[in-house]
């Protein structure tokens, strides 16, 4: 699992970021003002006579770039449609274009193949459309905007938008299998990644008929309830957190809350890990995730907006490989309580096997020692969901003769699915969601 992070003294340890001395270098002489003056407007002058000489290029430009684009549809489209075409066995719908609110062919009327990149066959076509008519589209979404004096949706409340966001998202979720069959062979993808796609536009379309304007009295009460649906799985699918949450997240992560309820989750599970009696023959396990579960990426996220930016691999790759997330300290405690008890202790990630031997290191720089088992993905996992990779391990394991008694974990995906534990103690984790 790619996860968030723990630390306060982070900032402490970053750079200011500031790239001037401030005037610690003595005061300017008046000379040099002289010069700062004369350049500021020398560089007013160059920059104004620059604009005017970059508008008319700019606009030479997008001509050309039209005109080479509509060459380019001449060159590849197909023939004008023509009547033999609605006979031809395709596997993509036929589509027009959706202009003025209602389907229309493309002005020149062509179209473009649709190639299935698995097997190179054509599985359909889609309208070529042109500059023409991106200009007529344009045109009708002026009128659009204007019509009944805007009342119809430039000046319409955000609960009438809402309503149409929440029907696309009905229908999204209606057609669900049609729509990532066709999204998996037109891009080829694996077909459990397309579906996962819809539930993530459906979800996105949901998640934007929350984003009203939440008054100061109420936007504890509104994140509070949106973190509640989060943690309990009650939510669709979801990216980012809402933009209005983006401080109550924040607040709470570094705040009091976040610890109370980790705390929490490991003296629970320490209550539940004592109840067992060992038959000794060494099958029990406990399974830990990694990522929020027993380090903590907080010093990373609160770099990038607590679970308000997208998730980035390339990046957050990069912080995995400085090894330098720090251990959640409840976490710790039920870790060494359940090695003294006699568990043998499984470490099951979402990290990629390429990230052993740093993860390795981070783990004993933070106390983490002496476990059983460190399975991480590898290439044969990478394009499973989060559930899927983890259940099958879990499987192997149940296989194998182990009892899985518990399961630690800050994603869901860390513990439902197949093969599941006994028992399962979910961590706390608002910044994001892993399928």
């Amino acid at each position: 699992m790619e996860k968030n992070s723990w630390a306060d003294q982070w900032d402490s340890s970053q750079p200011s970021g500031n790239k001037t001395d401030g005037g610690k270098n003595g005061g300017t002489s008046s000379s040099a003002k002289y010069k700062e003056k004369v350049g500021a407007g020398l560089g007013k002058t160059k920059a104004a006579a620059s604009s005017g000489l970059k508008k008319k290029i700019g606009k030479d430009i997008d001509n050309e770039k039209r005109k080479s684009n509509d060459r380019l549809i001449d060159l590849v489209a197909s023939p004008p449609l023509v009547a033999e075409r609605e006979s031809m066995a395709i596997t993509v719908p036929r589509r027009q274009l959706f202009i003025g609110g209602q389907w229309t062919e493309p002005v020149r009327r062509k179209t473009l193949p649709v190639v299935n990149p698995a097997t190179e066959d054509i599985i359909g076509y889609i309208p070529a459309a042109t500059s023409e008519d991106v200009e007529l589209a344009v045109e009708a979404a002026r009128k659009a905007l204007t019509r009944n004096k805007g009342k119809d949706w430039a000046k319409a409340s955000g609960a009438v938008r809402a309503k149409y966001l929440r029907a696309i998202a009905a229908k999204v979720t209606e057609r669900k299998s049609e729509l990532a069959n066709l999204e998996a062979i037109d891009c080829g993808k694996p077909l459990e990644e397309a579906a996962w796609d819809m539930d993530d536009v459906a979800g996105w379309l949901r998640s934007r008929t929350m984003l009203k304007s939440v008054d100061n009295d109420n936007v504890n009460v509104h994140c509070t309830s949106w973190r509640f649906a989060a943690e309990t799985n009650n939510l669709a699918p979801w990216k980012t957190i809402p933009t209005e949450c983006a401080d109550y997240v924040k607040n709470y992560l570094t705040g009091k809350g976040y610890v109370v309820d980790l705390e929490r989750v490991s003296e629970e599970s320490m209550v539940y890990a004592s109840s067992f009696g060992f038959a000794g023959d060494g099958k029990d396990i406990w399974i830990f995730d990694i990522d929020e579960t027993l380090l903590s990426n907080l010093p990373y996220y609160l770099e990038h907006g607590c679970g308000l930016e997208a998730f980035d691999h390339f990046k957050f790759d990069k912080w995995v490989e400085k090894g330098v997330a720090p251990a959640i300290a409840p976490s710790l405690k039920l870790y060494q309580k359940v090695k003294d008890l006699g568990y043998k202790i499984v470490l099951l990630t979402g990290r990629r096997e390429i990230h052993r031997a740093v993860t390795v290191e981070n783990l004993l720089n933070t106390g983490f020692r002496n476990w059983d088992e460190l399975i991480l993905r590898s290439s044969d996992d990478e394009r499973k969901t989060a559930t899927v990779y983890k259940s099958e391990k879990r499987e192997e394991m149940v296989k194998e003769g182990y009892r899985i008694r518990g399961n630690s974990g800050d994603q869901w995906s860390d513990l439902l699915g197949f093969a599941m534990s006994e028992r399962s103690f979910k961590l706390p984790n608002p910044m994001y969601y892993i399928p």
